[in-house]
């Protein structure tokens, strides 16, 4: 159903979360900037969360967005930022890969065939002092 709501205060704001979550189509003309910036909010929100869900929770605020645009809903990242935040939603993050050396292995060691010595070089007194050319 296709509903506009005008106005109304707390009564219109009520009745626009309402209508908005038995899945109808809602239209509120308001007065009041932040009352109408509020559902406005709330209503993205809802488009947030499907998008998030629907794409198994691994697309970011970049990509949210990119979404939204596409199904003609346009609105800035910062914004997508900070309603993703609010309702608590993260994109997954790629997993690493995992890390195979043991240095504290107990099997034994290749032999030195080459035999090579390498000098030692002598470490400053003060580490933190540049050198000069001489």
């Amino acid at each position: 159903m296709y509903v506009v709501v005008v106005g109304g205060g707390q009564v219109g704001y009520y009745l626009t979360r309402e209508l908005l979550t038995a899945g109808h189509e809602v239209v509120v003309i308001e007065k009041e900037p932040a009352r109408a910036r509020q559902i406005a909010d709330e209503r993205l929100s809802a488009r947030i969360c499907q998008v998030h869900e629907a794409t198994h929770r691994i697309y970011g605020c970049r990509r949210i967005q990119a979404e939204l645009a596409e199904q003609g809903s346009s609105c800035g990242r910062k914004r997508v930022v900070r309603l993703m935040r609010q309702h608590g939603l993260k994109a997954r993050r790629r997993g690493h890969r995992t890390v195979t050396t043991d240095s504290q292995h107990t099997d034994p060691v290749a032999p030195n065939l080459l035999d090579r010595q390498f000098p030692r070089v002598a470490q400053r007194a003060d580490p933190g002092r540049n050198l000069q050319a001489a």
